[in-house]
C-alpha cells in the first residue's frame, strides 16, 4: 500500500512542465492496457493526448462547453520530496474558465476509482499543486462530466469542429442575436445556408469556437435554443503564472 505522504517543514514540491509541447507524457508509454488517442482539438488549436475514455470525453466536452475556454491534458507532473521519501503524479487535465477560474482535474471510470491507495497519493498532490497555482482541484467520473443529454450533444457538435465557417456567418448570427435575442436552431441554420443541414454543422463549428452557445441540456434539433456568447473578461490568467509569480526558478522535464 503507497501511504499518502504527510506534509513535514522539509517538504519541497515540484511542479514539473513539458520541454515542448503542452503534454508532459506523449502517447503509448506502454505501461498499462489503456486506451489512448490523439484529439485533434480545435478550440484549443492542437492536438491533445488522452489516456482512457473518461479522458477522450473530457476533452469532447471541453471541446463545445462555452463555459471553458481552453484545456490542457496532462499539462505537468507534480513531485513531493520529503525526508520520508518522493512522491509523483501527472495531473489528468487542466482548464481555463470563462471567468478566468483555473480548475486541475483527476478522471476516472467510476467514484470507487478515488478510493485506492494510489489515488489517494494523486489527489492530495493535486490538490498541492492546485494550491501553488491558485486553481480549483476538481475530481470527475464521465456523469459528473455533464447529462447523458449533454454528453450526447457535446459528443454530436464536436464532429463538426472541422467545417470552415466564413466571416459573414459571424455577423449574420450576431445580427440575429441583437434582434431576436434567443434563436432557434434550424432558423439560424435557414440563414445560414440554404441547406438546414449545411447551416447546422456551421453553428456546431461555430460553437467550438465560442462563437455561438446552444443548449446542450435538451437533445439537439431544429428547435434548439442558440445564443450570443458573453465576452470574456480583459484579463484571461494563464496556467502558470501565480507559480511564475511567485518563485521564477521553474523545473522541467529531461
Amino acid at each position: 500500500m503507497t501511504p499518502v505522504p504527510q506534509i513535514a517543514e522539509d517538504a519541497m514540491l515540484y511542479i514539473v512542465r513539458p520541454t515542448k509541447g503542452e503534454a508532459i507524457r506523449t502517447l503509448m508509454s506502454g505501461t498499462s492496457w489503456t486506451p489512448n488517442a490523439a484529439y485533434v482539438s480545435v478550440r484549443n488549436r492542437r492536438t491533445i493526448p488522452t489516456e482512457a475514455a473518461t479522458a477522450l470525453l473530457a476533452a469532447q466536452v471541453d471541446e463545445v462547453d462555452i463555459g471553458t475556454v481552453r484545456s490542457w491534458a496532462e499539462p505537468m507532473r507534480v513531485e513531493l520530496h520529503t525526508s520520508e521519501g518522493r512522491w509523483s503524479t501527472i495531473v489528468d487535465r487542466a482548464r481555463q474558465k470563462e471567468d478566468g477560474r483555473l480548475q486541475l482535474s483527476e478522471l476516472k471510470s467510476d467514484w470507487a476509482g478515488f478510493a485506492t491507495p494510489r489515488a489517494q497519493v494523486q489527489e492530495r498532490l493535486g490538490r498541492l499543486a492546485a494550491g501553488a497555482l491558485g486553481a480549483e482541484y476538481v475530481r470527475e467520473v464521465p456523469a459528473s462530466l455533464g447529462s447523458p443529454t449533454l454528453r450526447k450533444n457535446a459528443i454530436l457538435i464536436q464532429c463538426r469542429r472541422f467545417v470552415p465557417v466564413p466571416l459573414r456567418c459571424g455577423y449574420v448570427a450576431a445580427d440575429m442575436f441583437d434582434r431576436l435575442g434567443t434563436v432557434s436552431l434550424g432558423r439560424l441554420a435557414d440563414a445560414l445556408a440554404p441547406n438546414r443541414a449545411n447551416g447546422r454543422a456551421l453553428i456546431c463549428s461555430m460553437m467550438v469556437q465560442r462563437l455561438v452557445a446552444i443548449d446542450l441540456e435538451v437533445p439537439l434539433g431544429d428547435d434548439s435554443c442558440v445564443r450570443a456568447v458573453p465576452p470574456l473578461p480583459e484579463h484571461m490568467p494563464g496556467l502558470f503564472d501565480l507559480l511564475i509569480r511567485q518563485r521564477p526558478q521553474l523545473h522541467h522535464a529531461a
